[in-house]
């Protein structure tokens, strides 16, 4: 869990970061409608990694929710992402939106991965999943 727990704190502070770079690339508007919605669920899901990986009695339920904000935050970056809503280049990197919206996607990529890998290992370890409501498929 160590190195799944890292990669997802690292790569989740790194979404952040880029979210914040991201302010210089966009207009009023869609700061206002797209990235304050964005950077505000990427900062609760790392609150919520925080909470499933220190509280262990409560870890399933943490993690529960940290999988939530992280599919808020997939939903959201790729709003970004797929209307084009980066239209200018970094004015203090130099970045061009393409190259931000691909790192952004390869973080959600690399959190999406770790979060499975995380999962399983929390299977494994003997909690009975087939009891919570989030987990079982409607019907």
């Amino acid at each position: 869990m160590k190195s799944e727990g890292q990669s997802i704190y690292k790569d989740s502070e790194r979404l952040c970061d880029l979210l914040y770079e991201c302010t210089l690339m966009m207009t009023k508007e869609n700061r206002i409608v797209y990235l304050t919605s964005a950077r505000t669920a990427a900062e609760d899901m790392l609150l919520a990694f925080v909470m499933a990986y220190e509280f262990r009695p409560e870890q399933w339920y943490y993690f529960q929710m940290l999988y939530a904000l992280f599919n808020v935050v997939l939903a959201r970056v790729r709003r970004i992402i797929n209307k084009g809503r980066l239209t200018s280049p970094n004015p203090q990197t130099g970045k061009k939106p393409g190259t931000i919206e691909k790192e952004m996607a390869d973080c959600l990529d690399r959190i999406e991965t770790s979060l499975g890998k995380w999962r399983n290992t929390i299977i494994v370890k003997g909690h009975d999943v087939s009891r919570d409501r989030l987990t079982q498929m409607p019907g």
